[in-house]
C-alpha cells in the first residue's frame, strides 16, 4: 500500500466486516445496514451479517476495488465465490459496478430483516 492509499474506513459497530459509507459528523462510519438504527440492535444486525460473512466480504472487497486498478481480479474472485455459495443469481448481470454492489447490498439487507423479523415474532409468540 502507498504511502497516499488510506485505510478502508469500517463500519463503527462493533465486530460489523462492512464498510462504513454513511457518516455523522462525529468520525464515525456506518454501513448502510447499521446506519441510524436503535443501538439496542446494532448487535443482533452484525451478527446477522456475520453468519452471511460471504456476502458481506464480497460487498466490501467490490466497494474497497470500485474504480481502480483491483476492479477485474476482484470480480473474478466475488463471482467464484457466488459459484461456491450456488448463488448464481447474485453474480453482475450486466449491470453497471455501482448497481450491481447496490443489489447485493439489497440482497443482504433482505436476508438480515427477514431473519430479524422471524426472529421477534418467535420471541413475541
Amino acid at each position: 500500500m502507498s504511502d497516499d492509499a488510506k485505510e478502508p474506513c469500517y463500519c463503527a459497530a462493533h465486530g460489523c466486516p462492512l464498510l462504513g459509507v454513511f457518516g455523522h459528523g462525529k468520525g464515525e462510519w456506518w454501513c448502510f445496514l447499521h446506519f441510524e438504527k436503535d443501538a439496542s440492535k446494532r448487535q443482533a444486525i452484525t451478527t446477522e451479517i456475520n453468519r452471511r460473512q460471504w456476502l458481506a466480504d464480497a460487498i466490501a472487497d467490490l466497494r474497497r476495488a470500485y474504480g481502480g486498478d483491483e476492479w477485474a481480479k476482484t470480480c473474478h474472485a466475488v463471482q467464484h465465490e457466488f459459484a461456491m455459495q450456488q448463488r448464481n443469481d447474485l453474480k453482475a448481470n450486466g449491470e453497471r459496478a455501482w448497481q450491481w454492489i447496490r443489489r447485493l447490498e439489497n440482497e443482504l439487507s433482505s436476508m438480515v430483516t427477514e431473519t430479524m423479523r422471524q426472529s421477534q415474532e418467535r420471541f413475541a409468540a
